[in-house]
């Protein structure tokens, strides 16, 4: 079977950065503060697979320094100009692997 990067596709990655589904992020993220606190030491973060960032941004909220690692560019370059709107650059990068 072969890999196939399905976000290779800009359409894919553009229905991808807006895909909302309300209060659905709030139930996946609600315990983790709480559990980051409690179990993790140091500021450096991985995201791995983050495709436009919004995981990637929600540890920066955290207090982590994060790096994001995708695959697809399409979905790095969403991630890069989101974050160069919203927050400081010397908190995140992003990398294409």
């Amino acid at each position: 079977m072969d890999f196939v990067n399905c976000y290779a596709d800009a359409n894919r990655t553009d229905a991808y950065a807006t895909l909302e589904f309300a209060n659905t992020y709030y139930l996946a993220y609600r315990d983790l503060p709480a559990i980051v606190s409690e179990h993790v030491t140091g500021a450096k973060a991985l995201d791995f697979g983050c495709g436009t960032g919004r995981s990637t941004r929600f540890l920066r909220r955290l207090g982590f320094n994060v790096t994001g690692v995708d695959v697809s560019e399409d979905m790095l370059m969403i991630a890069r100009t989101m974050d160069a709107r919203n927050a400081r650059s010397d908190t995140f990068t992003f990398h294409l692997r």
